[in-house]
């Protein structure tokens, strides 16, 4: 494979909005450094997270500028350093760096990153949807084991934000290993959720959703072997509402888990800051706080060595019919593209990945 000595990239240069601080730029093109661990990646779809929350959040003087955005891709190695992989294979991953002191990012023509970051891509998955499964279905793997190791068969397990693409990813993995799924949506989605697999759908738009949950799914305190419908998981991929978590004891069983992987930035910086810190340290009943588990996740949170095994077992079950990627629209890389691609994923309507073409 010929490799180009330039590249055209899109870079973040300040603190702000995606329209306002994004630009594209022409730029060499790295190699792998001997004993980087690194390979160098031909871009061939990147797909987009709710990464853009914190442009206008984080100081610049806190990040490392220009960085490129974005951190999910699927492409062909075109410099394989000395890794196992070879040119041309066709892979997918994404880029673990933290982006505190990292500039390194997916939406660009080439990229350079660690070989253990990805994995050979399923011949029969299109480049849009290998580039989106990463994210989301790591993410969705990990709510449902890694803070909740009890056999998912028979549990009753609730998806809030079910039409994300975290939410979709959630409520297949959790079919597949056969837990029951209580999803909840808007009206305008709940059609294409249940094709998914739920098992009961809740429009979150009728009536408050904790309202909701007390009423259909009851907890008894003082009678919980008489609580046969309480939740023993709850995955909350949208993060907006507190009382989701703090009013759970009403619907969620004593010995449940509360997962979050998402969380609201629209507050701004403080905000934010309070939220993420809430999230991490939030005070059990211990201390006065409420009297359920509560578990914050990143996919970032992760050790290398489980990442490939990880991965793997996605490819898998894109390929036995456990998980189909939704895509919910494909743009052009350029700036009209990639400014449309950001503007579906601040819509917050997305069903599904947005993804950019690279090539």
């Amino acid at each position: 494979m010929e490799i180009p000595t330039k590249q055209q990239k899109v870079v973040q240069v300040a603190k702000g909005l995606p329209a306002d601080v994004l630009r594209i730029v022409d730029a060499p093109v790295e190699r792998p450094a001997p004993g980087s661990g690194d390979i160098l990646v031909q871009v061939r779809a990147v797909a987009f997270n709710h990464l853009w929350k914190l442009m206008p959040v984080i100081p610049a003087f806190l990040r490392k500028l220009p960085a490129v955005p974005e951190i999910e891709l699927a492409g062909v190695i075109a410099d394989p350093g000395e890794s196992a992989f070879a040119t041309g294979d066709e892979v997918f991953g994404f880029i673990l760096t933290n982006m505190l002191s990292s500039d390194r990012g997916a939406l660009a023509q080439y990229v350079l990153m660690k070989a253990i970051h990805v994995v050979h891509k399923p011949a029969a998955l299109s480049w849009e949807a290998a580039s989106g499964l990463t994210c989301s279905g790591l993410t969705a793997a990990r709510a449902l084991s890694l803070f909740d190791t009890r056999p998912k068969k028979g549990l009753r397990i609730l998806v809030a934000g079910a039409s994300s693409a975290l939410g979709r990813a959630a409520i297949q993995i959790a079919k597949g290993q056969g837990a029951y799924v209580v999803a909840s949506c808007s009206a305008a989605s709940a059609e294409g959720v249940r094709a998914l697999g739920a098992d009961e759908i809740l429009d979150y738009t009728a009536s408050p959703l904790p309202q909701q949950l007390a009423t259909a799914y009851p907890y008894d305190k003082s009678r919980p072997s008489e609580s046969p419908l309480a939740l023993d998981l709850i995955i909350d991929c949208i993060g907006a509402d507190p009382k989701l978590y703090t009013q759970s004891p009403a619907y969620l069983a004593k010995d449940g888990v509360f997962v979050q992987p998402g969380i609201d930035t629209s507050g701004g910086a403080l905000k934010t800051g309070w939220h993420l810190a809430h999230a991490k340290w939030y005070p059990g009943c211990w201390a006065g706080g409420v009297p359920r588990t509560f578990r914050f996740l990143s996919v970032q949170v992760a050790d290398d060595e489980s990442l490939e095994r990880e991965l793997a077992e996605l490819a898998g079950w894109t390929q036995d019919g456990t998980l189909r990627m939704e895509i919910d629209s494909v743009h052009a890389f350029d700036r009209a593209g990639v400014m449309t691609a950001y503007e579906r994923v601040m819509s917050g309507k997305a069903r599904g990945k947005v993804v950019v073409r690279v090539s």
